[in-house]
This record gives structure tokens, sequence and C-alpha cells, in this order.
């Protein structure tokens, strides 16, 4: 797999790569990520290609789908982390 072009955004880090008949689009924002693989073919075979595909709608999908991940992420951290009570010596 290799890097074949990186798409400026001003929420995200996409990163696109290329695999034999494989296209992957990486999305990083902070420290979760999201990638989508999608087969070549006549229509899509490359990093411009890849550039068209990625429109307003699918980003919208992407920005909803980490907002979903960092509500899970934030659950289970809040179930895995005891709860921390600050406990105070009585003073006399």
């Amino acid at each position: 797999m290799r890097i074949i072009g990186d798409i400026p955004h001003p929420n995200f880090k996409i990163t696109v790569f290329k695999m034999d008949n494989r296209l992957s689009i990486k999305f990083e924002s902070g420290l979760n990520e999201q990638t989508y693989k999608f087969r070549t073919s006549n229509e899509l075979q490359g990093f411009s290609d890849v550039e068209r595909l990625i429109d307003g709608e699918f980003l919208d999908k992407v920005q909803e789908s980490f907002i979903h991940i960092e509500k899970a992420k934030n659950g289970v951290i809040s179930r895995f982390y005891p709860k921390m009570r600050e406990e105070f010596e009585e003073i006399i």
C-alpha cells in the first residue's frame, strides 16, 4: 500500500492510499480515524477520481460518524475509569 496523495480539509486529515485494485481513503480527526475502501473501476482509478468522489454530502456523513465515534469512546472511558471522589480529612 502506498500513499498517492493528501486532500486538504480544515477539520480532517485526509490521506488516499492505493494497493492493487483498491483505493483507500483515511480520515483522521484527533485520535479517531475512519477508512473507506473502494475497488478501482473505469471511473475510479486514481487520486483525481477520489478528489471528485469526496463531496459535501460524504464529508457531512464522515463528520456525523466522528461524532458517534467520540460519544462511544467517551462512554467506554467513563465506564472503564472509576469516578474519582475527592476525600478530605476532617479539620478540627
